[in-house]
């Protein structure tokens, strides 16, 4: 019993030594890492292939290299079971992923290659890309069940803002800033520049990350981690059902923006910075804020408030594309990047609530299939809503969008209820 007491009050004493800045260097840098290598295969890569005259048939086929992010709930499990109760193996996966990825853009480096689309057949490409997404993928289920192991639950809303503006900021700088460094020195300039800013970042992350290196519980007597166990938890089910439901009502209505905004009448340049900077800016700081609004609020009740605001917002769209205001277009950009705010917003809470829904012994498991079925739910939004759109128009997929969103904070209301009286656990 003294052996079991001393290892609570460890346990207690480094949950404790976890602030609001260790979770944001370290977590922060890691997420950064996914988005900005992530960011390369979606948008520079394609690009810079296209330019060299590669055939978009093959260019559309890196688009599957992201199969690993949606497939990796089938090898979590090996590294729960590996990495099971100890914050050490976590951070040692983690570490090991990025050397990983800081070695692998050196070799792109040293490659150099004069003519792009003859260097690089497409099947030595995607063997690359594939490498490389599964190394990100591997370095996200560790992150995120560190996270849910590690981060004590009164920091896990600045966890799940970290996660969010951290993966946004990643995406912007590899989308801005690594193309403009290759058109002016070069591919080994640009990949060396890469591998040298992921090499800096895994330093800075190996020495703040020194308060997780404690056990992060005490295991004893858990089934050994498996996706037939995750799929066997009620909680987790309902959790997934509430999932779908919340993200649908809001990707339904994302996915068509883009669109929208063409057929509304703004031009290509408008929607560009409207989407590459607007949102994106909005976005980060409905992240850096939704914090404060979780600890006020509590989850549930985040939740609850901000689909209603997103309904609300959805509404808005709605009434533009079947009014056709003469304010149309100042109205649809406002709409658009509030929007984005809003749904970064309501993904920060979704991040606490997901992180609760993950059993102990088996975090990264569990996150991982939360995080494939949003994937997954993701693309599905944006083939049908497109599909559904050119048939009945964008008017009726908005409404239909802002009813979800109506039903998601009623559903997330009635969970909150009961949760009342003990507000830490979903703070």
């Amino acid at each position: 019993m003294a052996v079991n007491d001393l290892a609570d009050e460890r346990a207690a004493a480094a949950a404790r030594s976890v602030t609001a800045v260790t979770v944001v260097s370290v977590f922060g840098i890691l997420y950064a890492a996914q988005g900005f290598t992530a960011s390369l295969a979606q948008f520079v890569l394609p690009s810079i292939l296209r330019d060299k005259g590669v055939p978009l048939a093959q260019i559309g086929l890196t688009y599957l290299l992201f199969s690993p992010l949606v497939l990796k709930p089938f090898w979590a499990p090996a590294m729960d079971r590996w990495s099971m109760g100890l914050a050490t193996r976590r951070l040692a996966v983690i570490h090991l992923c990025q050397v990983s990825l800081v070695l692998i853009f050196l070799c792109a480096a040293l490659l150099n290659p004069e003519n792009l689309s003859q260097a690089f057949n497409p099947a030595w490409m995607a063997a690359a890309l594939l490498i490389v997404m599964v190394v990100i993928a591997s370095q996200d289920i560790s992150t995120d069940a560190l996270a849910i192991e590690a981060v004590p639950t009164n920091r896990r809303g600045v966890a799940g803002s970290t996660q969010v503006a951290g993966t946004y900021l990643g995406y912007v700088l590899g989308s801005s800033a690594w193309l403009p460094l290759y058109v002016a020195f070069g591919w080994s300039v640009a990949m060396g520049v890469l591998a040298f800013i992921l090499a800096v970042l895994t330093a800075v992350v190996k020495v703040t990350s020194g308060s997780l290196s404690a056990p992060a519980f005490r295991v004893e007597n858990h089934p050994a981690p498996s996706l037939l166990g995750a799929l066997r938890r009620p909680q987790l089910v309902t959790g997934i059902g509430f999932l779908v439901l919340y993200q649908l009502g809001g990707r339904l209505a994302a996915s068509l923006l883009g669109p929208f905004m063409i057929d509304a009448g703004l031009s290509l340049a408008t929607v560009s910075w409207v989407v590459g900077i607007g949102t994106v800016i909005a976005g980060i700081c409905g992240a850096v804020i939704g914090p404060i609004f979780i600890r006020g609020l509590g989850v549930s009740r985040f939740l609850c408030l901000f689909a209603l605001l997103h309904a609300a917002c959805v509404v808005g769209l709605w009434g533009v594309a079947i009014g056709k205001p003469s304010c149309a277009v100042e109205a649809i950009i406002v709409l658009v990047i509030l929007e984005s705010a809003l749904f970064a917003l309501a993904y920060v809470g979704l991040f606490v609530k997901m992180m609760g829904w993950c059993a102990a012994h088996q975090a990264g498991t569990d996150f991982s299939l939360l995080q494939s079925v949003d994937s997954a739910l993701a693309i599905g939004a944006g083939l049908g809503a497109s599909l559904v759109a050119g048939v009945i128009g964008y008017s009726l997929v908005f409404l239909l969008s802002a009813f979800l969103l109506v039903a998601a904070a009623i559903v997330a209301f009635a969970a909150g209820r009961p949760a009342a009286a003990t507000p830490h656990h979903i703070s």
